[in-house]
């Protein structure tokens, strides 16, 4: 039994110590609530290191004295928290004849206790708050006893149970001030002092430290938008704008060298109206661009390009069309269809008159349309 024992609490200590480093790595970042009212409690895993008072047992036949441990510990709901707890104390023996055993006393103190607080939400959620609380617990102690009567001294492991009652007061979210007192029972599995079980009171003060950032609530969801609050849904896409180019002679509309529409030239604008306005097209711009064949200079062509361009923008404005989507320009002879050279390639060069007519593909208006579809 006493072997099962002092294995099982050499177990416990070792993972008292792997666990705070593991218990810091590991934080829960959740938000716990523990009722309907939104708050929460703060569920991080902490260590508290403290000093101790002992006072011993007069069966013990030692004197009271100073020991300190740290507690490893975690918050488990509104009311409870469960702790391992690691401590060591040495009482002094006192000369007196008579005892079994007895001596200076090195004991370390290993427990598993639990917490119950009364006053969670004051310190958790309005720091800086008091919590009292009541403790109990159970675990082992080994009572080292180093004695002259005792030619090596002897060392025994024996169970223990504790209770008592304590308070937090919190400085921030991460450091509280801790006070606790508490009766402890050792069974004295070794006989010490006068043999029977030992009843000491021990006092801690310490401080408490939470490992990892506080975990937050969560943010309340958007309250809904009221039905005329709500955004309309986006209008569709506007049509993507159409161009279309149309080209009529310009033979005809005006007389040879003459920016002036002739009766024939106005039929061809009053068609060409007509048909963009039945089209499937709804005209947001047109562009009248003249062109001349090269007979003559240079110069001459590009004006006589601009008025007769601006001759049949003129006329559409009388016929109803807004001047607003009208624009006019004159590409003189510079985009011919075709040129002296493959007039005379085809022998429509020979004389004056025959190479004006071969020119008649270059003397042209062209009409550009832009526009969105009907639906």
């Amino acid at each position: 039994m006493k072997k099962t024992l002092k294995k099982t609490l050499h177990t416990a200590i070792a993972g008292l110590l792997v666990l705070a480093p593991l218990a810091a790595a590991a934080q829960d970042s959740g938000y716990m609530p523990w009722d309907g009212s939104g708050q929460g409690f703060d569920n991080r895993w902490y260590v508290a290191p403290f000093g101790s008072y002992t006072w011993a047992d007069s069966e013990r036949v030692a004197k009271d004295g100073w020991g300190g441990g740290i507690n490893l510990g975690k918050n488990l709901n509104k009311w409870w928290n469960l702790e391992f707890s690691a401590q060591y104390e040495q009482l002094d023996g006192e000369s007196v004849l008579g005892p079994i055993a007895h001596g200076n006393y090195k004991n370390w103190n290993l427990g598993l206790d639990a917490l119950l607080f009364f006053n969670r939400s004051a310190g958790y959620e309005a720091n800086p708050g008091f919590q009292p609380f009541v403790v109990f617990g159970v675990g082992g102690i080994q009572d080292r006893v180093d004695s002259t009567w005792l030619l090596s001294g002897s060392s025994t492991w024996s169970w223990t149970a504790n209770a008592g009652a304590g308070f937090l007061y919190h400085f921030n979210d991460r450091v509280a001030a801790r006070v606790d007192g508490r009766y402890r029972w050792d069974d004295n599995k070794g006989g010490y002092g006068w043999g029977g079980n030992f009843g000491d009171w021990v006092a801690t003060v310490g401080v408490q430290i939470a490992l990892g950032d506080k975990p937050r609530p969560p943010a309340p969801p958007p309250a809904p938008l009221p039905v005329a609050a709500r955004a309309a849904p986006p209008p569709p896409p506007p049509a993507a704008p159409v161009t279309r180019t149309f080209e009529f002679s310009a033979d005809g509309m005006f007389a040879f060298g003459s920016s002036t529409l002739t009766p024939v030239g106005k039929s061809r604008v009053d068609n060409f109206i007509k048909g963009f306005r039945e089209s499937a097209l709804t005209v947001t711009a047109v562009k009248i661009i003249g062109h001349t064949d090269p007979i003559g200079s240079e110069a001459f062509n590009q004006t006589l390009s601009d008025k007769r361009a601006k001759t049949v923008a003129d006329y559409m404005v009388t016929q109803g069309v807004s001047q607003s989507i009208i624009t006019t320009a004159g590409a003189g002879e510079s985009q011919l269809k075709i040129t002296e050279a493959e007039c005379k390639a085809q022998g429509k060069a020979k004389t004056r008159q025959a190479l004006i007519d071969c020119f008649a593909l270059n003397r042209r208006i062209e009409a550009q349309v832009t526009g969105t579809k009907k639906n």
